[in-house]
């Protein structure tokens, strides 16, 4: 690894021609801190020859960026293919990566934005080049995982990245002795990010807030096998299977080891996760919350692998309905523990929201319901009987 690979990297995402003073500035601030400034603008910056320049943006925030700084002045920018500018989609990028967002918009457009909000269809051409930028910092305004600040110039944004940093600074040496200091085993060391926040800090719901980050991590990981399952795109060589007998038991096989996950997920809720919760008033055990979260996401990434698998079982026609009801029965549960996913991590943000307005006692439901639906499971059923009384196989 060389120096500059060990430097922080800080990606700049504004539009280049009307902030091109503050690029500037920010530029040489960026540099005088030790760190590697992350700009379009300049030779340093990591380009894909066989890429377009989005995809070279964005590519740069996932792949490069330890911080991220937007700026929004009076242009939205160059828009792609799905109508959100530049600059709109490096933040969501830099977003979903989890790292630090430190945003910044012009103070007259946040004084014009309760105007917008009343005329949306007024001319506001002397302020912003389109709309579309009053609906993009009304999104950045109406989320709580960030501060906005407003500005006038680049001495605004310095002096505000030089207040933020430090603290964030002094936050991560504080991370830092708390880990040397409580000899946190190694699951919890090789936690990134949030979780590994949670996992040190120990901050109000901990465990359920921990549990919850890394599930939603374990969800993400799984979008390529989920464009798989949902797309039908499968590799390997194909399961050729011609008699009555074999297909009954490939079959009766594959159902066994969806069983086999069903009893697996039932233990991780309802036997492991309880344990690494501990009991009302004392503190969890993290490495069993890791190891829960952990493999629940594991049979997720399973339950997917497990119904695109059926795209390489080729059989007579007579037999395709009965392998495609098959294949489908995972379904509802992938579905359900996707959603569980997301209506835990929005119901402990409503929690700790009551907890800081000072209510004590809150009852929050962690029940996670696996199911098939009562139709898929009857046409299974029947067409399993019918093909059973055709061929007399069982």
């Amino acid at each position: 690894m060389n120096a500059s690979e060990k430097q922080i990297s800080v990606f700049v995402s504004s539009t280049c021609y009307d902030l091109a003073q503050v690029r500037d500035d920010l530029h040489a601030f960026i540099t005088s801190m030790g760190y590697t400034p992350v700009m379009s603008e300049h030779d340093r910056f990591p380009v894909d020859p066989d890429a377009s320049n989005i995809q070279n943006c964005l590519a740069a925030v996932r792949d490069h960026a330890n911080l991220f700084v937007l700026i929004v002045g009076g242009r939205y920018g160059n828009v792609g293919d799905n109508g959100k500018s530049i600059t709109n989609m490096e933040d969501t990028e830099a977003r979903l990566k989890g790292i630090p967002r430190y945003i910044f918009v012009r103070k007259d457009i946040l004084h014009m934005l309760p105007v917008w909000k009343k005329n949306r269809t007024a001319n506001f051409s002397d302020v912003c080049d389109s709309p579309k930028l009053f609906e993009f910092v009304e999104s950045l305004h109406d989320k709580s995982d960030h501060w906005v600040f407003g500005f006038e110039g680049a001495e605004d944004i310095l002096s505000a990245l030089k207040h933020q940093w430090a603290q964030l600074f002094a936050a991560s040496l504080s991370i830092r002795r708390r880990m040397i200091e409580s000899q946190h085993p190694e699951s919890v060391l090789a936690l990134r990010g949030e979780a590994l926040r949670l996992a040190i800090e120990r901050p109000k719901a901990w465990e359920y807030r921990l549990f919850s980050r890394l599930l939603c991590d374990a969800i993400k990981s799984g979008k390529r096998q989920k464009w798989d399952a949902e797309f039908g795109v499968s590799t390997g060589e194909s399961i050729v299977c011609e008699a009555p007998a074999e297909i009954m038991r490939l079959l009766a096989s594959k159902m066994q080891d969806a069983r086999r996950m069903g009893d697996s997920l039932g233990t991780l809720f309802n036997e492991v996760l309880p344990v690494g919760f501990g009991p009302p008033g004392q503190p969890g055990d993290s490495e069993r919350i890791i190891y829960a979260a952990h493999r629940i996401g594991d049979v997720y990434l399973a339950l997917l692998k497990w119904g695109v698998e059926f795209k390489r079982i080729v059989v007579p026609p007579t037999f395709a309905r009965l392998v495609s009801l098959t294949s489908s029965m995972a379904n509802n549960a992938i579905r359900e523990l996707e959603e569980y996913s997301d209506k835990l991590a929005n119901g402990l943000t409503d929690v700790l929201k009551r907890l800081d307005a000072g209510e004590t006692n809150i009852e929050f439901a962690l029940i996670c319901k696996l199911t098939t639906p009562d139709d898929v499971m009857k046409a299974h059923h029947e067409e399993m009987e019918s093909l059973e009384r055709k061929f007399g196989v069982a």
